[in-house]
């Protein structure tokens, strides 16, 4: 059955059949909020369901992509954080819009702080191979200087703040 939207009646070339709802009929559940067939098997107020777990719980979820990574939970129902970025807040209070919490041991399990580093998303895309134009077309480019030069700076500049966290 094909409706016309603007007035409820059937398209032309389209008309009810025997099984469909009759004008004048009254249907079974007219006046009934909520239909309860089986209320003993139902969540009842306040239940919490088999797979819940409290707050603070950490877990690693798998990606497709072929990393790990440690996630906490942080509030009810179901609000999760990584758990670098939560280390990372702990120790440091905020993360600036644009930034990212870079690994710099390249294990993403590895949540310590001293492992852990402040790095702009612009500058992560570089080190890790993936930038605006795509994973295919930047590796096209990959072996043009100027993407090994800004490499170099990425990695004096971080260098230098580790330097500084360390000494």
């Amino acid at each position: 059955m094909i409706m016309n939207k603007n007035d409820g009646r059937f398209v032309k070339g389209c008309t009810p059949n025997e099984t469909s709802f009759k004008k004048g009929n009254i249907p079974w559940n007219k006046g009934i909020k909520g239909t309860h067939f089986s209320t003993a098997t139902e969540f009842k107020k306040g239940h919490l369901p088999q797979n819940h777990v409290p707050m603070w719980t950490i877990t690693m979820r798998h990606y497709k992509r072929g990393f790990n990574a440690n996630y906490i939970k942080i509030r009810e129902p179901n609000k999760w954080m990584p758990l670098s970025n939560f280390i990372w807040l702990k120790y440091n209070k905020f993360i600036p819009k644009g930034y990212v919490i870079h690994h710099v041991d390249g294990n993403e399990l590895n949540d310590n702080i001293e492992n852990l580093i402040l790095m702009s998303r612009r500058d992560h895309f570089i080190l890790h191979d993936i930038g605006a134009q795509g994973r295919k077309k930047h590796r096209e480019y990959r072996n043009n200087n100027i993407i090994r030069l800004e490499l170099e700076k990425i990695k004096e500049k971080y260098d230098k703040q580790l330097f500084e966290i360390y000494t």
